[in-house]
């Protein structure tokens, strides 16, 4: 059968996202998300990806520059806690100022599944009607392929959007798939 396929161009932060006090000035961080966000819509991208933001500064100056070029836009969050970006500003306030600005979905993404439970369950109360999605890690190497399932199936009915980042592998998606086919 034919698939409807959407390619998605990832705008990531500039410097190491478990470093955000590397992040530049503003006018750099404008100037290179922009360019990146034109050359990505340019290139064919059907929506574009802002993903692993650890800072509100950065998150909203990376979604900006994604809306800019009229694509759809997905922005996703870097938590510490569920009430924390990774770098301590408030995760309530960055996911609030992303949703005002209209971008298409917000996500949750590289921190434990665990944290990224209980920031989506905060996340849902406060945006009950917004396309939300969460893709944790796996860093430590402890989240099992049916762990990860588990935790996916609980969060099924409530994201839209499920996923896995770095250490989730072909092995997560593989048991999530066949769980979720079964699910429904």
């Amino acid at each position: 059968p034919e698939q409807e396929i959407t390619i998605a161009g990832s705008i990531a932060p500039l410097e190491d996202c478990y470093s955000p006090e590397l992040a530049p000035d503003d006018e750099t961080l404008i100037t290179e998300h922009t360019i990146h966000a034109e050359m990505l819509a340019e290139a064919g991208a059907d929506l574009l990806l802002v993903e692993t933001q650890n800072s509100r500064r950065e998150a909203v100056i990376a979604t900006q520059a994604a809306l800019s070029t009229g694509l759809p836009v997905w922005t996703a969050l870097m938590p510490c806690s569920a009430t924390e970006m990774f770098n301590g500003d408030s995760l309530i306030e960055t996911a609030r100022e992303i949703v005002e600005m209209k971008a298409d979905a917000l996500l949750l993404n590289c921190c434990t599944p665990r944290i990224a439970a209980q920031a989506f369950a905060i996340l849902r109360q406060e945006f009950p009607d917004k396309r939300l999605g969460v893709y944790p890690n796996n860093l430590e190497g402890s989240v099992s392929p049916e762990l990860f399932t588990d935790w996916a199936l609980q969060l099924i009915d409530k994201a839209q959007i499920i996923g896995g980042c770095c250490g989730i592998g072909p092995e997560h998606i593989k048991v999530l798939t066949e769980r979720m086919a079964s699910h429904s």
